[in-house]
Order: structure tokens, then sequence, then C-alpha cells
């Protein structure tokens, strides 16, 4: 599969369904006006993000109920740490980047700033390149 191809009917679904995090930035992970909004384009993301490169088709969506945070992407071919398989790094990454992403979305607001001080990931396979993620954060 090639990291421009169509979102899967799963994820069109679920962005059918759920808000955008940020209603004037829909497909990015950042909107440099949201209030306690520390991410912005000089972040990791937005840089592998605008490579073009590296994820496509990203739609971060909320689920303000159950205080979770979606991530939809697909990854491309240069994520892989050896030949078509995605980088251990780079899924690290994402769990580290979702996770922030809820905090400062349902916490920050009343603790203030925080930041990863430790993760620990046990990875249970490995994930192929070209794939289309779901990556889950909750508070």
């Amino acid at each position: 599969a090639s990291a421009s191809a169509s979102p899967p009917s799963w994820a069109s679904d679920l962005a059918s369904t759920l808000p955008p995090r940020f209603e004037r930035a829909p497909s990015t992970y950042w909107d440099l006006d949201a209030p306690g909004q520390l991410h912005g384009e000089d972040s990791i993301m937005a840089a592998l993000h605008a490579s073009g490169d590296f994820f496509r088709v990203p739609r971060l969506l909320m689920d303000a109920p159950n205080r979770e945070l979606l991530l939809i992407l697909r990854t491309g071919a240069k994520t892989a740490g050896h030949p078509r398989w995605t980088h251990g790094g780079f899924t690290s990454l994402l769990m580290d980047e979702m996770a922030g992403q809820a905090y400062a979305e349902f916490v920050q607001p009343t603790r203030g700033i925080g930041m990863t001080a430790n993760l620990t990931v046990n990875f249970a396979s490995p994930l192929p390149t070209d794939s289309d993620l779901l990556v889950v954060a909750g508070v």
C-alpha cells in the first residue's frame, strides 16, 4: 500500500463521528490560537507531517465524554527501522505525543504544563510500514 492511499473506511467513520481536536486545523496536531496549546509548527510532529515522507492522512479527533484523543494516520516507508518495519522509536514518539496531547486537552487547564518524565514501551509485535494506525490516549 502507498502512504498516499485514501483512509480506510473505519478511519472515515471515526472522523465523521468525532470532532477534530482543533476545529480550525483538522489535519494538524496544533492550533496556535487554541488556549494552552504548546505544540506548533516547530514541533517534531509538524516537521514529520510537513515532509510528507513519514505519514499521511492524519486526523486528531476528540472524544471529550471519555476524555480521549484519537490519532488516525498512515505511516510511510521512511518510518522504517528495518526494511518494511516501522522503527520502534517512531512508534514510541506517537505514544508520547498522544499522551501529551491528552494531557494538554484534559489536564493542563487545571494543573498546568506537564511533560514526559519516563516512557517505557514493551512491544508486542513489529509494525509494518505503510500501515493505517489508530493511536488512542486518555486520561
